[in-house]
C-alpha cells in the first residue's frame, strides 16, 4: 500500500468554515473533518495529527534503521554495532521519538 507523501496540511473550509480539511498541494483534499457543529479543539488536534502522518512515519523509519545490528541492508552488507554505537543508537532514537511525542501533543 503508498500513500500521498508529504507535506501534508491543513485547511479550514472556505465555505462556511465548519470542516478541516487535510491537504496536499497539486493533489487537493485527502480527508475531510466535517463536524456538525464546526471544529473545536479537538478536531483540530485530529487533523494536526493526520496531517503530520507522513513526517512521524519518516521518523519511524528513522528509529527502525537505528535498530539493524546484523541484519543485511539492500545490498548485502550486514550492519554491525559495538556497545557504544548501540548507547547512540538508543539514544537518537529516543531523541526522535520523544520529539515526535511533544510535536503530536502541541497539536
Amino acid at each position: 500500500m503508498s500513500h500521498s507523501p508529504g507535506p501534508w496540511h491543513v485547511e479550514t473550509s472556505e465555505g462556511d468554515g465548519r470542516s478541516l480539511a487535510i491537504c496536499k498541494a497539486g493533489v487537493g483534499v485527502l480527508a475531510l473533518i466535517n463536524p456538525e457543529e464546526g471544529p473545536d479543539e479537538t478536531d483540530r488536534a485530529n487533523a494536526a495529527l493526520m496531517a503530520a502522518a507522513p513526517k512521524y512515519l519518516e521518523d519511524l523509519e528513522q528509529i527502525a534503521r537505528f535498530t539493524y545490528d546484523g541484519e543485511k541492508d539492500e545490498n548485502g552488507q550486514e550492519y554491525e554495532m559495538s556497545i557504544d554505537d548501540a548507547f547512540d543508537t538508543a539514544h537518537g532514537a529516543i531523541t526522535i521519538a520523544r520529539a515526535a511525542i511533544a510535536k503530536i501533543k502541541e497539536g
